[in-house]
């Protein structure tokens, strides 16, 4: 982790500009951009005036706005208007404020309010970064002359990647002050104690009722980070999920993205340091006021300050959006799901397959390839996903025998036109043959679809190289390598698996170069980064290297790619995160 001064970050554009020059467009006329110099547009009014540390606008009520106070205050949420007003109670004009019973303010940090009109009020204030009692209160948004309400829904939430309470003084990742929502989604971004990234988290619904399950402890999925150059103090998502807030003592960002499958630290990215009157900013509440304003509040001076969006310069543009039809996007998704047999005590394969499950329902891929399938589970995910065709074979004998390494694709949108196996070894095709140094044997698994939606070909290969041979690696990639070019029989390629190496290493180098194909996480995120890990190890790591790919030839743009981090009360479904990404058809020749 890198260190940070004890106070608060000084400017960060100027230092990082070489560091980010090398992966994106930093524009020199927003890097010289003077700070905006902020003035008050209004002074709260009793009660919501004593430490505000969040504030959202009202999305019922014309005009109003939500705050709240920090640690030491009631359990309370003040309504308000942008002049400062505080909207006075039918019942009770002296006491301001809709008291929340049940709740308690251990130290309450921003407020959202998702698409379902529902309030959210985080304790989840962790300075020393030793809480284990981190709660979101939901309610339904009370009217703004109301008294008393009650909170319909209680979330005790742990962070998947904390190691010790309290966390270690190099990782004091663990608090928080800022909330969002894009619908009804609730997304954390921490407040990093030990550098000067955020942490994006995010909440995860259940099935049924959209929401955890009162009585258990959720464990947040952990989406992605950026380097604000200081403390995330705030943050506010505009209504229709596409454009992010992020407050910290300095500056002002806002992350603009073309539509909701894209992410937010991949998109558009705008910022400007602000400056308030008499000296050091105390500002940890942001919204949005309107499509055109963003308002901030000043937690030490109870005041508010509006800031014009149009004030706020690029900094970084987007990640190019392909050009083509959306509705034809592929989803792809690579899942190592852990072999049936290995003695994995609790992680044991009839105690996660449920968690399988819902990981590849929830992505719902078009084209899946998968890793150390043996027979009874390549008997389960056809039983258990009977929308998509299954090729595969095991890899002893081509049949059952040994680990499958299986393509499945989505029946009603694929036609198979071709396909087949090869062995990664000098005679490939023998089945069951082990190649150079490897430890086991592998193979590869090719199919060749006809995309009914588009009328074009794609080819799909998925594979699983060796986890000990050095040259069997290096000599697998570049067998496949070889063979891909005669396979496609010139249609694009999709190429995924467990390569049991870094996708930014010389082998991965030589493949890309070569065979022309695209890296498609590093195509949306270019800059590498320490918290790629797809090897889970059952202990939800984030830190480490990307050894699950997705490749895609010329002819399927890049629109997104993931790593997705969700476990469940704290297991993953698997040693292995699958990996996602979504391709667009590049348009026809001759055709917009």
């Amino acid at each position: 982790m890198m260190p940070r001064p004890t106070s608060r970050p000084v400017p960060f554009f100027a230092a990082r500009a070489a560091l980010l020059g090398a992966c994106v467009a930093i524009s020199n006329a927003a890097l010289a951009q003077p700070a905006l110099q902020l003035r008050p547009i209004a002074a709260l009014g009793p009660g919501a005036k004593k430490e505000i540390s969040g504030i959202v606008r009202s999305r019922t009520q014309p005009d109003v706005f939500w705050t709240i106070n920090d640690s030491g205050d009631e359990p309370r949420v003040y309504p308000v208007r942008a002049d400062g007003t505080v909207v006075g109670s039918e019942r009770d004009a002296q006491t301001p404020g809709v008291l929340i019973g049940g709740a308690i303010n251990s130290d309450w940090e921003d407020i959202a309010v998702d698409g379902s009109a529902r309030l959210i009020v985080p304790d989840f204030g962790n300075n020393s970064n030793a809480r284990r009692d981190l709660t979101l209160y939901i309610l339904e948004e009370p009217e703004a002359t109301a008294e008393r309400t009650n909170w319909t829904c209680k979330i005790v939430f742990r962070y998947p990647d904390q190691p010790s309470f309290p966390a270690p003084s190099d990782n004091r990742n663990f608090d928080a002050e800022a909330l969002f929502t894009v619908g009804d989604d609730l997304y954390i971004l921490s407040k990093n104690r030990s550098d000067t990234f955020t942490k994006l988290y995010r909440v995860e619904r259940t099935e049924d009722a959209g929401l955890p399950l009162p009585g258990r402890v959720t464990t947040l999925t952990y989406v992605d980070r950026f380097d604000l150059g200081g403390q995330a103090t705030g943050a506010d998502c505009s209504p229709d999920g596409l454009r992010l807030a992020v407050l910290t003592y300095t500056h002002v960002f806002l992350f603009e993205r073309a539509s909701l499958d894209v992410p937010f630290f991949a998109s558009r990215v705008r910022a400007r340091a602000y400056t308030v009157p008499g000296g050091d900013s105390d500002s940890e509440s942001i919204c949005f006021e309107d499509d055109e304003h963003l308002l901030i509040a000043d937690e030490a001076r109870g005041e508010l300050f509006r800031v014009a969006i149009a004030d706020i310069p690029e900094v970084r543009p987007a990640h190019p959006v392909p050009p083509g039809d959306p509705a034809h996007d592929l989803r792809v998704m690579s899942f190592n799901i852990r072999y049936e047999g290995a003695n994995d005590g609790p992680n044991a394969w009839p105690r996660r397959v449920a968690l399988v499950e819902r990981a590849i329902r929830d992505q719902d891929p078009d084209v899946l390839g998968l890793q150390e399938v043996e027979a009874a589970q390549a008997d389960w995910l056809r039983a258990t996903f009977p929308s998509h065709a299954f090729h595969g074979v095991g890899r002893i004998d081509a049949a059952r025998s040994g680990e499958f390494a299986p393509i499945m694709f989505r029946a009603e949108r694929f036609t198979a036109l071709a396909s087949g196996h090869f062995w990664l070894s000098e005679t490939p095709d023998v089945p069951g043959s082990k190649g150079w140094d490897g430890a086991c044997e592998r193979m590869a698994s090719w199919v060749r679809l006809l995309d009914r939606c588009t009328g074009r070909p794609v080819l799909v290969l998925n594979t699983h190289l060796d986890h000990v041979g050095v040259r069997a690696r290096r000599e697998g990639l570049a067998l496949i390598r070889a063979r891909l070019g005669a396979l496609a029989e010139g249609a694009p390629v999709i190429v995924t698996g467990d390569f049991n190496t870094s996708a930014d290493g010389p082998d991965a180098a030589a493949v890309l170069r070569d065979a022309a194909l695209a890296d498609t996480f590093r195509a949306v995120y270019p800059a590498r980064d320490a918290d790629e890990a797809t090897f889970s190890g059952w202990d939800g790591r984030i830190a480490g290297e990307r050894i699950d790919w997705i490749l895609a030839a010329p002819g399927l743009g890049v629109v997104n790619a993931s790593i997705e981090r969700r476990m469940d009360t704290g297991r993953t479904p698997s040693d292995h995160w699958p990996v996602t990404a979504t391709l667009r058809w590049a348009p026809a020749q001759g055709i917009e």
